[in-house]
Parts: C-alpha cells; sequence; structure tokens
C-alpha cells in the first residue's frame, strides 16, 4: 500500500521556530510601544496582546485542517485503487486455481480412462474359445465365431414352423439369445459387465467432452462386437442405465445392419443408440 507523504521535519522546525518569533515580536510590540515600557492595563486585558498571533495561528490551524481532509482524500482513492486492484488479483488466482484443478481432475480422469480401456482390450483379447473345428480361437476372433454362432442359430430358428412351439412362444430373438447365453455367457458376460463399467466411469465423471471419450472406446469395437452389443441391447440381460449411455452416445453406431439380427430387431432399439434421430432413422 502506498504511505501517505510525510512532512519534512525542517519544515515543522521552521514553523515553530517562525511562531516563535511571531509571538516573541507581538509581545515586545505589546509591552514596549514607541519605545517605552507601558503598562498592560492600560491597553487591555493582558490576551488582547496576542490578538495577531492567535489570528495568525487560527489561520494556520485551518490551512492545516483543509490539508487534513485532501490528504484524506487523497489515501481514500489510494486505498480504493489499491482495494480495486487486490480484487483483481484474487480474481485472477481464483481462477488460476480453478484452471489448475480442472487440470488436475482432467489429468486424473484420462490416467484411469486410458487404464481401464487398456484393461478393456487385454480382457478382450484373453477371450479363447473352442472352434467348430476343434481349433483355440482368441480375441476378436473368438467374438466373430460366437456371433456367427448366433446368427447360424437365429437363421435356423426361423425356419422353425410355428406351431410347434407352442402357445405364447417368447419371440425368435429371445428363444435364441437365451439358449445362446445359457451356451456361451461364461465366455462374454465379464466382456459386458467391463464395457458397462468403463462407459459409466465417463458418464458419471466431470470432464467437459465425454462425447470424445466414449468415441475412443466404441472405435476398439470391431463389426461382431458391435453388433454382439446390439444383441445384449435388445436382451434380458442388459441393464436400464446400460441402454440408457449407449442411446446417450451413439454407441451402435457402427453396427453393420447387413446382419439378419440386426435388420430384423432394430425396431427394437432406440435410433439414438445408432448415432441419429427418429426423424431420419
Amino acid at each position: 500500500m502506498a504511505e501517505r507523504a510525510r512532512i519534512p521535519g525542517w519544515i515543522v522546525l521552521l514553523v515553530a521556530v517562525l511562531a516563535a518569533a511571531l509571538w516573541a515580536a507581538n509581545l515586545w510590540i505589546g509591552l514596549y510601544y514607541n519605545g517605552e515600557e507601558t503598562i498592560i492595563g492600560d491597553r487591555g486585558t493582558f490576551g488582547d496582546v496576542f490578538g495577531a498571533v492567535n489570528s495568525f495561528f487560527t489561520g494556520l490551524a485551518f490551512v492545516g485542517v483543509i490539508y487534513s481532509i485532501a490528504m484524506q482524500r487523497e489515501e481514500l482513492a489510494i486505498a480504493r485503487s489499491e482495494m480495486a486492484q487486490t480484487k483483481l488479483i484474487l480474481s485472477e488466482q481464483q481462477q488460476n486455481l480453478r484452471d489448475q484443478n480442472f487440470a488436475t481432475r482432467k489429468q486424473v480422469f484420462e490416467a484411469t480412462f486410458f487404464k481401464m480401456l487398456d484393461r478393456f482390450v487385454a480382457l478382450t483379447e484373453s477371450i479363447d474359445i473352442q472352434g467348430d473345428e476343434k481349433q483355440y480361437l482368441k480375441g476378436k476372433d473368438a467374438i466373430d465365431f460366437l456371433f456367427k454362432k448366433l446368427q447360424k442359430r437365429y437363421f435356423e430358428a426361423k425356419e422353425i414352423p410355428s406351431e410347434l412351439l407352442g402357445e405364447n412362444p417368447p419371440s425368435l430373438f429371445d428363444r435364441v439369445y437365451n439358449h445362446f447365453f445359457h451356451d456361451y455367457g461364461h465366455e462374454f458376460s465379464h466382456y459386458f459387465r467391463t464395457l458397462y463399467t468403463l462407459l459409466n466411469f465417463v458418464e458419471k465423471s466431470e470432464v467437459e467432452d465425454k462425447a470424445f471419450y466414449m468415441k475412443l472406446v466404441r472405435a476398439q469395437l470391431s463389426d461382431s462386437e458391435a453388433a454382439l452389443l446390439l444383441c445384449n441391447y435388445i436382451s434380458q440381460n442388459t441393464t436400464t442405465r446400460f441402454n440408457m449411455i449407449q442411446d446417450k452416445y451413439g454407441m451402435l453406431k457402427n453396427v453393420d445392419m447387413a446382419h439378419l439380427i440386426a435388420q430384423e430387431n432394430q425396431h427394437l432399439v432406440d435410433p439414438k443408440a445408432f448415432g441419429r434421430t427418429r426423424s431420419n432413422s
């Protein structure tokens, strides 16, 4: 804070000496008028002798008051200026802290996100299954095999006459997928739980561009993975929140609609999950 300007000491001393000199001169004039010592009583009360000096000091006092007021106004102006600067500095510091906190939170989020994404990819690669020819398939090849197996069962089930199904049979998809999940669910159910955990982590975070990270996840899915995700979406094994996240971020956008299952069951999926609105679906 700027300090108020101080009056130099020599000026104060000079004023004091001048005042004393004026007081002494006024006293001499009162006592020795025309060179002769006089009786004070003949000239009025003793206090009147110092009338001129009193008037002088009264004037000085008035000037001092004016000077003090001017200095106070200057100090108030300086104080207001410094308060405004302090507010500006505090505002900038708060903004810097917010930016730092945001950057820190984003770094923590991205570190966790990419670690979870790596675990999801590793889990996908760890899936292994025995093929029809007794060969072992791993990773995306295993998932591709599972989806082709599901499609084959779906196509075969379409050929079964409806009269052989009894009264009020479940839908074609439910019949096929339920049996398929019974046979192979242990191979990929953990896959969907891990995927849901990853998507839900992004959705619950405070990061700004959530869609960007969802696209990164979607880009990891092969054609068969996206198709199986569609089947899980319309099955009884999904959850409302899992499907809501897929709707919100268009997680089924890359599904190949040439697949028979996708063609015949897309009406069960919210068009937003395919990355489009109802008006252009």
